[in-house]
């Protein structure tokens, strides 16, 4: 995905899983899941131990495959993660930027959030020491995660631009008598 060709303008750009992963977990608990059944008879408790388990993992992974049960969002205003069909919006002015994060073996996409939309009382001071971000996002949606923030910076960057071009196309309204070319100075805060 090229982010220099992103434009917020008039739809929001929709970024979904990999279903790869999804269809490889999918495979792997159905497998075991079988041979749950196929030991129940002889072992009762392994077998119960593997259905419960596996199982679950396989209606998880199940889920994904549901048009909409996971995606994210990002539009002029915020960007919206879906997981489960959860909706969480946040807004661009609350984040102050993406960076990747390693949790474990996992490479994602974190941010901190700007000091005046501090949460008080939320998980982020423990998901700062724990991960080094106050949250993060729960996939990287076919993307590297250097990619996915590149992508998501430039996202927040741009509705910066047009905040900073609807005000002053506010003030322009406000009073007209300066004289300000307001189409320059739009165009020269879209370069």
């Amino acid at each position: 995905m090229n982010i220099n060709n992103l434009s917020l303008n008039n739809t929001p750009l929709t970024l979904r899983p990999s279903l790869r992963n999804k269809a490889l977990l999918l495979c792997v608990c159905g497998a075991f899941v079988a041979g749950g059944i196929w030991i129940f008879p002889t072992h009762p408790f392994f077998g119960a131990l593997a259905l419960m388990g596996f199982g679950l993992g396989f209606a998880v992974a199940a889920v994904g495959f549901i048009p909409n049960s996971f995606y994210l969002r990002l539009s002029e205003e915020g960007f919206t993660m879906v997981s489960f069909f959860r909706k969480h919006f946040v807004p661009w002015e609350c984040v102050e930027s993406f960076r990747p994060i390693k949790l474990g073996l996992n490479t994602m996409v974190g941010w901190n959030y700007a000091a005046e939309y501090k949460l008080f009382g939320s998980y982020a001071p423990a998901n700062l020491r724990l991960a080094g971000a106050e949250a993060a996002l729960p996939d990287r949606y076919g993307m590297s995660a250097e990619q996915l923030c590149a992508l998501m910076n430039e996202a927040k960057q741009q509705s910066a631009r047009q905040v900073a071009v609807d005000k002053i196309s506010a003030l322009m309204l406000a009073d007209p008598v300066s004289g300000v070319d307001i189409k320059a100075l739009a165009e020269e805060g879209r370069a």
